[in-house]
């Protein structure tokens, strides 16, 4: 999959399913003088539950943001320019807090992520909703899983607890799951994760990958 396509898949999308992102009506969060719009994008893996984090994730992991870069813009049919310019980030894996039996854990990663969206021709930093504006120099516990093609992605756009992070979530009601490691130490962490249960709904499906794993459980959708 090309860096393109992932933009298309990964951030507009971010699902099985399509879906668009949206600019939350006035919505926008303030660090200092930066203005930051929000936007909405739906769930690739259930995540808000460290059963969740359990079932779908392979590799759990706290990361640093090394690096980020451009993505080309990516015009929906009709429109006149893209509405949204998305970026890569490279991830650094500092520790892992757990894997999947038999996976094979990544050491560093590329993501994609918000990057501006355009408003009468300027270009406003955005960010996803209840989600970090992730940027190089922040430390996060996320947890991974994989796309058809092989490539690492995270449960959700929500689904990670910042350790250190510029532009912090925006978030009322943070997921239980972001809720229960939050303040932790790493050694914590992992042992939370390692006492949290599998779903049972997904335990008949544990040797398929996570893709396949979520569609049994959405009954094929």
């Amino acid at each position: 999959m090309t860096a393109h396509s992932k933009l298309a898949t990964t951030l507009l999308t971010i699902a099985f399913l399509t879906g668009t992102l949206a600019s939350c009506a006035g919505a926008a969060r303030h660090q200092g003088q930066r203005h930051v719009v929000l936007g909405e994008a739906a769930d690739s893996f259930p995540s808000e539950t460290l059963s969740d984090w359990k079932t779908y994730a392979l590799q759990i992991a706290v990361v640093h943001v090394t690096s980020d870069s451009r993505l080309p813009g990516h015009a929906e049919p009709g429109e006149p320019g893209p509405p949204d310019i998305g970026r890569t980030a490279h991830l650094v894996v500092d520790r892992n807090l757990w894997v999947a039996p038999g996976f094979a854990p990544r050491s560093e990663m590329d993501i994609v992520v918000a990057g501006w969206r355009i408003d009468h021709g300027v270009e406003i930093e955005s960010a996803i909703e209840d989600s970090p504006r992730i940027e190089p120099g922040d430390i996060l516990v996320i947890p991974f899983s994989q796309y058809e093609d092989g490539s690492m992605t995270p449960l959700s756009t929500h689904a990670m607890v910042p350790i250190r992070a510029d532009i912090p979530a925006h978030s009322d009601a943070p997921d239980p799951a972001v809720s229960a490691l939050a303040g932790k130490t790493y050694d914590e962490m992992a042992a939370l994760i390692a006492a949290a249960q599998i779903d049972p709904e997904a335990a008949p499906y544990m040797k398929l990958k996570p893709f396949e794993r979520v569609r049994a459980v959405r009954g094929g959708s």
